[in-house]
């Protein structure tokens, strides 16, 4: 009996052991993905900015212009100096958008509530909990506006927060799960005067 015990116990051992490979592989794969199509994004963004064929008008999408890359609309970069970020925002969030860059999840900079998402990798937020009170924040909209904040707070929350995400007096909110999905890692901003 202690035999079949022991028997079932290694099996089943060795079952999680291929599930957190396996698990793993598949983390590593989709962020080299992302990483292959951010990268292709980011080289473009620049020169696109500029080329005010591309403008798109304020729409009931967003209330804030866009510009389009490859078929994706675009509101701007997001510039994170103390992670040495430079990330383009895509306007309107989705999974699948989520794999390109970070996504507007509500508001704007006008409304003075911008809140914008992305994955947990390394390239995207994966350091977002390392930012510190008063680090330095910039937005630049599409027309080449700058807009800079300080970050005021840097929380974990539940996952399912999700009013947390949307609340309060803040201008910026940046966030992202933690590494076991089960957290969320929220960044609140002001704006400053600072440039």
């Amino acid at each position: 009996m202690k035999t079949k015990k022991g028997l079932f116990s290694i099996c089943l051992g060795i079952a999680l052991i291929i599930g957190a490979i396996t698990l793993l592989i598949y983390n590593i794969v989709e962020q080299c993905q992302t990483e292959k199509i951010f990268n292709q994004t980011i080289e473009q963004f620049d020169s696109a900015m500029l080329d005010s064929n591309k403008l798109k008008d304020k729409s009931s999408i967003s209330d804030m212009a866009q510009i389009e890359i490859d078929g994706e609309q675009y509101i701007g970069q997001l510039i994170i100096p103390q992670l040495e970020l430079k990330l383009p925002v895509i306007s309107q969030w989705s999974y699948e958008k989520l794999r390109k860059a970070p996504c507007r999840y509500s508001g704007s900079i006008e409304d003075n509530n911008l809140v914008i998402m992305a994955h947990n990798y390394v390239r995207l937020f994966g350091k977002l909990k390392k930012l510190t009170v008063q680090s330095k924040i910039e937005f630049i909209d599409i027309y080449n506006k700058k807009t800079v904040y300080r970050v005021v707070s840097v929380d974990t929350v539940d996952e399912k927060s999700v009013e947390e995400v949307t609340s309060g007096e803040f201008d910026l909110t940046l966030f992202t799960c933690t590494y076991d999905g089960k957290r969320r890692v929220l960044v609140r901003c002001i704006k400053t005067d600072d440039l």
